[in-house]
């Protein structure tokens, strides 16, 4: 570009076609000339260069880009919702830059995430479309959202995602869209485990023989109590049952009573359901027991001990009795138990009735030693229905 005799020019530069930065660097630089018509010009060496960044006047944000995005927090969904239904999807509005946010949702399984854009406000609506084919009801489907800044025209920044909320959502309005059958089958073959720990996991389960829109209810009570807890299980025809320890004094074992029923229909059905199954029991246990150990006795040195064995639960149970010595080793020398005998690594075994007590007259060799007694229960014993004397 010629200027002539002048020092200062005004520089117009036109929106480039597609995509730009928003900004985007410019560099200027200007050197002088003589000549001017038909002449051979002359030219100096080019100026320094200096830079402008220019930002679109139009579909572009007009400043610079932070360097960091905040990350949006406090996610806010309804737990769940149904296909087709607008779902509220909020966070906390962490960014009022220019931009705004994206949210991007999808379902379990799925590899793709389908994006949303928020240009203003911190929350959207969303409707998921049903599926095509087969869909699980309820279907699981993940949330997230982060912020962004630019516009049309502008290279957008994003922030790093937020975490990820989740969401349940039902078939249309929630029903099964299928006659309501006139009679459902009644679970049967329930199988579960004969005894349990309270917090540890067990399964029950039962023959499948509801295929239809909807699944199982099954239920567990303890007892003596009235109510049932109830749990819904929409496919398979088994479920994981974790029990708590309840709250104040509890049997040790404590019985629980188990039941299923099939039911058609879903969350805005008037749901039907089959009579209750047969009903199934389990003993539920404080605590897995694996040895309980006693305090230290003497033995041997032609001297007997009278060892005293009680039963203070209210169950009928069965252990197997060690002697140890050290640091959990075998005894190391014969010894007789009412006149039968022993050696090391043998143990001996004792059944007791609830709340019975057993006498045992246990004798070593001739050298004194001292060591435990160590109780290894068969299923189920736990130590507060164990009682040890030694005299």
């Amino acid at each position: 570009m010629g200027l002539g005799n002048v020092d200062a020019v005004e520089i117009i530069i036109p929106l480039p076609d597609g995509t730009v930065n928003n900004p985007t660097a410019y560099a200027f630089r200007v050197r002088s000339f003589w000549g001017s018509g038909n002449d051979i010009k002359r030219f100096s060496e080019w100026s320094e260069v200096v830079s402008v960044d220019m930002f679109t006047t139009a579909g572009g944000c007009g400043t610079v880009p932070p360097d960091l995005l905040p990350v949006p927090t406090n996610l806010m969904n309804l737990a769940t919702g149904s296909f087709g239904e607008p779902v509220a999807f909020t966070w906390e509005d962490v960014w009022t830059g220019c931009g705004g946010y994206e949210a991007e949702f999808r379902r379990a399984g799925d590899s793709s995430w389908i994006t949303i854009q928020i240009p203003s406000g911190n929350g959207v609506e969303l409707s998921i479309p049903l599926p095509a084919g087969a869909v699980s009801n309820p279907t699981s489907y993940a949330l997230r959202v982060r912020s962004f800044w630019g516009m049309d025209n502008d290279v957008r920044r994003f922030s790093d995602w937020s975490v990820i909320g989740n969401i349940a959502i039902f078939t249309p309005a929630g029903g099964c869209e299928t006659e309501t059958p006139s009679t459902l089958p009644v679970p049967t073959n329930l199988t579960n485990p004969s005894t349990g720990i309270f917090g540890d996991p067990f399964a029950l389960g039962w023959d499948d023989v509801w295929t239809g829109c909807g699944g199982y209810e099954a239920e567990f009570r303890r007892a003596g109590s009235a109510a049932w807890t109830r749990i819904e299980i929409f496919s398979g025809s088994s479920v994981e049952i974790n029990l708590p320890l309840p709250f104040g004094p509890v049997n040790d074992p404590t019985n629980y009573a188990l039941r299923v029923r099939s039911f058609w229909g879903l969350r805005n059905d008037t749901c039907q359901f089959s009579n209750w199954s047969a009903t199934a029991n389990i003993e539920i246990f404080l605590s897995p027991l694996r040895s309980i150990t006693f305090p230290q006795l003497a033995l041997g040195g032609g001297f007997a001990v009278v060892l005293l064995i009680s039963n203070r639960a209210n169950q009928n149970w069965t252990v197997s009795a060690l002697l140890k010595q050290g640091n959990d080793e075998s005894w190391s020398t014969p010894w007789t138990l009412d006149g039968k005998s022993g050696g090391p690594g043998s143990a001996f075994e004792i059944s007791l009735t609830a709340h019975e007590t057993q006498k045992f007259l246990l004798k070593g060799d001739r050298e004194v030693r001292a060591g435990y007694l160590s109780i290894v229960p068969d299923e189920g014993v736990s130590a507060s229905g164990i009682s040890v004397a030694f005299f």
